[in-house]
Order: C-alpha cells, then sequence, then structure tokens
C-alpha cells in the first residue's frame, strides 16, 4: 500500500513542478524510496516482540494478520490500531486524493508530446493501484467477516470457503496482475521491452517504432 502510494505521490509531484525535475530526482525519490522502507520495518518489527501476531491463511500459502479480539490485550489491539490506519485508510484516501490532483495538473501543464508520455505513464501507475484495490476486495471482505464479530461478540464465525480461497488467490494475484497491466498499458515501456528482447522493434507498427529507433 505504501509502494503505491508512492507512485502516485511521485507523479503529482512531477506534475506540479514539472519544470525542476532534477532537482525532485536528487531529493524527492531518495526521500520517498528510504520512507517507504522505514515504513515498512516499523510495522515489521514489532510482531517479533510480541505485538501483533501474523498466521498462514486459509490455504496455507501465505502469511497473514491474525486480528485480535476484545479479549487479546493491549499489545495486539494497541498494534492493530495504528496497522490500519497507516498501511491501510490514510494511504487508500491519500491515493486517490493525489490521483485527482495530478490528473487535473497534467491537463493544465501537459502540452507537449514528451509531456503527454509523462501523461501516459501517470495513467498506467492510477491503473495499476485501481486493479490492486480490486483484488483486495474480496481480502477486504474476508476481513470484515472475521474482525467485526470476533470484536463485538468476541468469536471468529465461520468463513465460506470459497470466500477464503477467492481472497487469497486475489491478494498473490495483486501482487503481478497490476504490473503486467503496467507493462502492458505503457506503450513507450512495452516498446523498450519488445525492442530489447527481440533486438528490433519489428513487432511495433512502423510508425510507432520510428518514435523509438533514434532513442538511448
Amino acid at each position: 500500500m505504501t509502494a503505491l502510494f508512492v507512485a502516485v505521490l511521485e507523479r503529482y509531484l512531477l506534475a506540479k513542478y514539472y519544470r525542476r525535475e532534477r532537482i525532485l530526482h536528487l531529493r524527492l525519490y531518495w526521500i520517498l524510496v528510504g520512507v517507504s522502507w522505514f515504513n515498512s520495518v516499523i510495522f515489521a518489527t514489532p510482531p517479533l516482540f510480541g505485538y501483533g501476531k501474523f498466521s498462514c491463511d486459509s490455504t496455507g500459502t501465505s502469511c497473514t494478520f491474525l486480528w485480535p479480539s476484545i479479549a487479546s490485550g493491549a499489545k495486539h489491539i494497541g498494534y492493530s490500531i495504528p496497522y490500519i490506519l497507516v498501511c491501510g485508510v490514510i494511504p487508500v484516501i491519500a491515493i486517490f486524493y493525489y490521483m485527482g490532483k495530478s490528473i487535473r495538473l497534467e491537463r493544465i501543464f501537459y502540452k507537449d508530446e514528451q509531456q503527454r508520455e509523462q501523461s501516459r505513464l501517470t495513467q498506467s501507475i492510477h491503473a495499476v493501484c485501481v486493479a490492486t484495490f480490486a483484488l483486495w476486495i474480496p481480502a477486504a471482505i474476508l476481513v470484515g467477516w472475521q474482525w467485526l464479530p470476533l470484536l463485538t461478540y468476541g468469536y471468529r464465525p465461520h468463513v465460506p470457503p470459497a470466500l477464503a480461497i477467492i481472497a487469497s488467490i486475489a491478494s498473490e494475484a495483486a501482487t503481478s496482475v497490476p504490473v503486467l497491466c503496467f507493462i502492458a498499458g505503457d506503450e513507450r515501456l512495452r516498446a523498450a521491452l519488445l525492442g530489447r528482447m527481440r533486438k528490433q522493434y519489428a513487432l511495433l507498427q512502423p510508425e510507432r517504432a520510428k518514435r523509438y529507433l533514434n532513442r538511448p
């Protein structure tokens, strides 16, 4: 989630400071990558010391967060609330907010062909975010199905096997399917990959291949 937010924020800042890309290159990317890794370390460390629990999902193929009940104690609940806010609610709100801001700025400032290519890259990244969220919907339904009764009544209800399997498969697909959509959707990246794999641009239409032949 943090990585998606970083990607969307980068597109917004490039649109806002589109005449100072080199300054952004030197400062912005290192800061954003550092913040993303720092956030991951912060929330991956407490479970090693008993704050929060992780376990295998219903299929036994991946690790998932074990949502606590009221009786779980302050250590687990105290970890869960910041985890939900910082790694879930806040990034989702911020992602859609900066998606709208970047689209509006690009429509105002991006006029030439090179800037339109940046706009197409932004659209591809936004499509990745939407596809990822769509694949996480079954997991979100599963969490609500289990956690709300757990907090209210203190027990974990039976989960339909189909929902458990679909949620696990969709969550795993969220790590690869959006990336494939990004590669397929971004014309310049697709052209570069096809050109390097085939050592030429024969797979592209001639009028499109000419746009990339003279580029490094």
